[in-house]
C-alpha cells in the first residue's frame, strides 16, 4: 500500500479561495509543499511560469498530487503522461470550496484512502468510483505494507469474477482481509493465498497470491547546510520530519532541533563516524526510518562517505532491506562564497586540512598542486585543538608560491550567530581571524575585489586569459 503520510506531497492551488484548505491539508500530511500561481500569496513556492509544468514534474517524480481545481484541468495536463496504473502516484482533485474530493489516479496505491482522509478533514464528500472498493470495502490491489500482491496482472479478471457474484476462499490468515466484506466460502473457485514462506506458488486469474514481505527500512543522510532554517532544503526538512530516529554529532542534532518533534535522538561524539554509520544501518534494518545528520553537504568531508564506506567494507546481510538516500546541503565553501561575492566563479579546488584520516604530506602535495594549477582554493578544517599551527605551514607554502597581494577570504560561522566575513591579502592575513568554524578561500591569480557603496566584493572572472 502507498503510504502517503510518509511521502512528499505537492499541493497546487490557483486562487486565494483554496489557501486555507490547502494549509489544513499540508498540516495534516506533514510532508507537503504548497505551490501557487503568482495570483496567490503566502504559498511555500510561487510558480511564475506555467504551473502545468510543475504538475507534470511532480507526477513524473512519483510524488502524490493534490490539486484544488476542476478535474478537467488536471486530466488535460496529465493525460499524455499516463502509462502504468501500478506505478503512477495518487492524483486527487478537490473542489475549491472543499465540497468534493475526487481521486483521479492512483486508486491502486492509496488514492482512495487519501481521499477518504481528506474528505473527513474537510467535512466533505469523497467521490470514490473504484468498484471493488465500493462493493467490498477494500481494494485488493492495495494491501498493507507487510503484504505484497505477487500477480498484479491477474487482479482485474479476479475482481471481475468477484463483482459477478462468485465467492472466494482465503488460504492462510491475515487480519486485513477481514476488514472488508469479501464473500468468503469454503472450496470456492476463487482463492486468495497468503504465502508465508516465499515459496514459488503460481497465481492465475482465479488465484491471487499475497506474499508476506519484510518491512523495509530507510536511512537518509541529511545535509543541514550552514544550520540556519533558511538554508535547509525542503527535501532535507521532510526527511527529518519523516524520520523515527535521528543520528548525528550532538552539536549538529542541536542545530536541527527546530525541525525535530518526537523522534528518538542518538547523539554521539564527532569522531565516531563509522560506529555511528553502523548503528544507524542496524536500526534501519529493523524497519525504522532513520536520518543521519551532517552539517553542510553530507557528501563533502561528511557522513555520506562514512555510511557508504561502512556498506562497502563492513557489509551485513541485514542491511539488504535498507534503502539509503542522500539529501544534499549547502557546503561551507558555497555559503561563504555567497557572502563574499563570487570567488568560486571559475575552477576551484576544495581541500581539508585535517590530517586525522590522511597524512600531512598528502595535504601539502595537494595544496602545492592546486596552487600551481592556479585554481581558487577553499580550505576546510583550517585549525583545530590538536593542530593549531598547521595553518602556519599552509601560509609558508602560499608565501612561497603566490605573490603577497593574492586575495584571501575568510568566512566564519556562516549562517549562524556571530557570522563574520573578511577579504584581505596574503600579506595582511592574520591567522587569529581563523577558527575551527572558518572556511578560508585563497583566490587564483585572476580573482579580484572591489568596493561599491561601502561593501567590498570579490569574484573570479568566468573567462581565463591565454597563457
Amino acid at each position: 500500500m502507498f503510504n502517503y503520510s510518509s511521502q512528499n506531497t505537492d499541493i497546487f492551488i490557483f486562487s486565494d479561495l483554496s489557501k486555507d484548505r490547502a494549509t489544513a491539508i499540508s498540516k495534516f500530511l506533514k510532508n507537503a509543499t504548497i505551490y501557487g500561481t503568482s495570483r496567490v500569496e503566502g504559498t511555500d513556492i510561487t510558480i511564475v511560469d506555467d504551473i502545468a509544468n510543475s504538475i507534470k514534474d511532480a507526477f513524473l517524480s512519483g510524488r502524490p498530487i493534490v490539486a484544488l481545481c476542476a478535474c478537467g484541468l488536471i486530466v488535460r495536463i496529465l493525460a499524455p503522461l499516463l502509462k502504468d496504473k501500478f506505478s503512477e502516484p495518487p492524483v486527487l482533485c478537490i473542489a475549491e470550496d472543499g465540497s468534493s474530493v475526487v481521486p483521479l489516479l492512483g486508486a491502486n496505491i492509496g488514492a482512495n484512502d487519501l481521499a477518504h482522509d481528506l474528505a473527513k478533514l474537510l467535512d466533505s464528500h469523497a467521490a470514490i468510483t473504484t468498484s471493488g472498493y465500493l462493493r467490498f470495502g477494500l481494494n485488493l490491489l492495495t494491501p498493507p505494507e507487510d503484504l505484497e500482491l505477487v500477480n498484479k496482472n491477474d487482479a482485474a479478471s479476479f475482481l471481475s469474477s468477484l463483482l459477478a457474484g462468485e465467492t472466494v476462499e482465503l488460504v492462510g490468515t491475515h487480519q486485513w482481509f477481514s476488514t472488508g466484506s469479501l464473500p468468503f466460502a469454503t472450496d470456492a473457485s476463487l482463492k486468495i493465498v497468503i504465502d508465508e514462506n516465499g515459496s514459488d506458488i503460481k497465481g492465475s486469474s482465479t488465484k491471487l497470491i499475497y506474499r508476506k514481505s519484510k518491512k523495509n527500512g530507510l536511512l537518509t543522510i541529511v545535509g543541514l547546510g550552514p544550520g540556519n532554517s533558511e538554508n535547509i532544503t525542503f527535501s532535507a526538512r521532510n526527511a527529518l520530519a519523516e524520520a523515527t530516529d535521528i543520528f548525528g554529532y550532538d552539536y549538529y542534532i542541536k542545530l536541527a532541533s527546530p525541525f525535530l518533534a518526537k523522534q528518538t535522538l542518538h547523539p554521539s561524539d564527532n569522531r565516531q563516524e563509522l560506529l555511528r554509520a553502523k548503528e544507524a544501518l542496524d536500526l534501519a534494518a529493523t524497519g525504522k526510518r532513520v536520518a543521519m545528520i551532517s552539517s553542510g553537504d553530507p557528501g563533502i568531508f561528511a557522513m555520506a562517505a562514512a555510511v557508504f564506506e561502512t556498506l562497502d567494507e563492513n557489509y551485513s546481510p541485514l542491511w539488504d532491506n535498507v534503502e539509503v538516500k542522500v539529501e544534499t546541503g549547502i557546503t561551507a565553501a558555497q555559503s561563504a562564497a555567497a557572502r563574499l561575492g563570487a570567488p568560486l566563479g571559475h575552477d576551484f579546488a576544495v581541500i581539508s586540512l585535517s590530517d586525522n584520516l590522511k597524512p600531512w604530506k598528502i595535504i601539502e602535495k595537494r595544496l602545492v598542486a592546486a596552487i600551481k594549477s592556479d585554481m581558487v582554493l577553499a580550505l576546510y578544517n583550517p585549525v583545530s585543538r590538536n593542530r593549531p599551527t598547521k595553518i602556519v605551514d599552509v601560509l609558508r607554502i602560499l608565501n612561497q608560491l603566490c605573490p603577497t597581494d593574492r586575495i584571501v577570504m575568510i568566512g566564519t560561522d556562516i549562517g549562524r550567530t556571530g557570522e563574520q566575513t573578511l577579504i584581505t591579502t596574503l600579506a595582511d592575513m592574520n591567522i587569529r581571524d581563523i577558527t575551527s568554524r572558518s572556511v578560508v578561500i585563497i583566490g587564483s591569480s585572476q580573482t579580484r575585489c572591489f568596493e561599491r557603496a561601502g561593501k567590498v566584493w570579490s569574484y573570479t572572472p568566468r573567462s581565463y586569459p591565454d597563457r
